[in-house]
């Protein structure tokens, strides 16, 4: 998704229409159009609420872009990664005389599971 940046797409407005369009589906149908009013007024605003809905970005912005890609990060994240960590971890077995290899995969796995 980040990647994005490094296309031609330079205007962080369009960057995010672009990549809104790529999600699709029964399952993230609403998170994508509420994204999208959302960004909508970031950008223009809205007039129309009550109280009126000022501006936060112009769409080249590239602060827009950022906030999209957090929000992203925070709808999408593996809520199950941390889990599996942990279940990597009590499975995790040194074998033979792969030390390194082992320490390696152990601390890996205490990163991915949060812990320090």
């Amino acid at each position: 998704m980040c990647n994005l940046r490094n296309e031609a797409i330079t205007n962080p407005f369009q960057r995010i229409a672009l990549a809104l369009s790529y999600i699709k589906g029964p399952q993230v149908d609403d998170w994508v159009a509420k994204e999208s009013n959302a960004t909508m007024r970031k950008v223009f605003g809205d007039p129309q609420a009550n109280p009126v809905i000022l501006p936060k970005y112009a769409d080249n912005d590239e602060n827009l872009w950022n906030e999209f890609v957090m929000e992203f990060g925070q709808a999408f994240a593996d809520t199950a990664a941390a889990e599996q960590a942990y279940a990597d971890l009590n499975s995790l077995e040194m074998k033979g005389d792969e030390v390194d290899k082992y320490i390696a995969s152990y601390e890996n796995l205490l990163a991915r599971a949060g812990w320090d």
